[in-house]
């Protein structure tokens, strides 16, 4: 899986923090309120909002059946399409930088927040689970993964209960990744920090109080340009719901740093076309596009060759 990456016109200065896929839509968020829209990677068009708040984070969930954008001071975004966009309360809410959601939707933030929606965002649930910032998030089964400062990641089996991974590294971590074949992630983050991830037989399943156990590989460590944001791409036939490859994580940095691996171990830069940091990464997976985005509204598409 080969990718080629060009730049596409954002038509904004504003810095762009995430974005994901869903719909056959890429939906991009960033600072001062702004939300882009587009579906195939290379136009976009801002959606008008009354939202001023820095956006950091944002996801599509099916459950949900739609968007959800988070970010600063507890800001809470909903739409269906992408275009029309709902704030949804959350009574003293931090600042929050990630979200991921499937059934149940979790967001996560400042000061170890954590907060916890049923469907339809009925009655949400909030906790502090350490000091730290939880910067990234990514679902797993039925749980998430929640990584953050100071090399902090959590484990919830439920996206209620949460428990502390010792991760060996004091590094910031900025976003995790899961491969969807097998319960195999990576963590991302300062000064080029990857760790490889995946739960030991007995690491899945622990009682209230119990350590959650997991393998974990630091394959590099205060060596690189700091990495911001990550992914799994892999090919799925839109008709026939196939996986076409066994695909690869794609993350992303500061000064357009792309990197790629296969197996989560060995890791190749790429030209990425630009020198702007990207802080997010997103894949579109009927359509093989991955779409990156950054600083000063910098947008990279990476469309397959193979």
């Amino acid at each position: 899986m080969r990718l080629i990456w060009s730049v596409a016109s954002s038509g904004i200065d504003q810095n762009l923090r995430g974005v994901t896929y869903g719909k056959g839509l890429f939906v991009a968020v960033g600072d001062k309120g702004t939300i882009l829209t587009s579906s195939d990677g290379k136009a976009w068009s801002k959606q008008n909002t009354d939202f001023g708040q820095d956006l950091w984070g944002v996801t599509y969930s099916r459950a949900f059946d739609g968007f959800i954008a988070v970010g600063a001071w507890g800001t809470v975004l909903y739409s269906s399409d992408g275009k029309t966009w709902l704030r949804k309360k959350v009574n003293g809410a931090d600042w929050l930088y990630g979200v991921v959601g499937d059934s149940r939707l979790v967001a996560v933030g400042a000061r170890g927040l954590t907060i916890t929606f049923g469907p339809s965002f009925n009655q949400p649930s909030s906790k502090r689970e350490c000091n730290e910032r939880l910067l990234g998030v990514v679902s797993h089964n039925t749980g998430a993964l929640s990584v953050g400062e100071k090399g902090t990641i959590l484990y919830s089996p439920d996206k209620k209960l949460w428990q502390k991974v010792a991760s060996g590294v004091q590094a910031n971590l900025w976003d995790v990744a899961k491969r969807i074949f097998d319960s195999t992630f990576i963590a991302v983050g300062e000064s080029g920090t990857i760790l490889l991830l995946s739960p030991s037989e007995n690491g899945i399943e622990w009682n209230e109080g119990e350590h959650a156990e997991w393998e974990i590989k630091a394959v590099s460590s205060g060596s690189g340009p700091n990495l911001f944001g990550v992914v799994h791409a892999y090919y799925q036939d839109s008709s026939s719901g196939l996986i076409q490859n066994m695909g690869m994580f794609i993350a992303v940095g500061e000064k357009g740093t792309i990197i790629l691996s296969e197996d989560g171990l060995n890791w190749d830069q790429v030209h990425s076309a630009t020198q702007e940091t990207l802080w997010g990464i997103a894949y579109g997976y009927d359509s093989g596009l991955v779409v990156a985005v950054g600083e000063n509204g910098t947008i990279l598409n990476g469309a397959r060759s193979d």
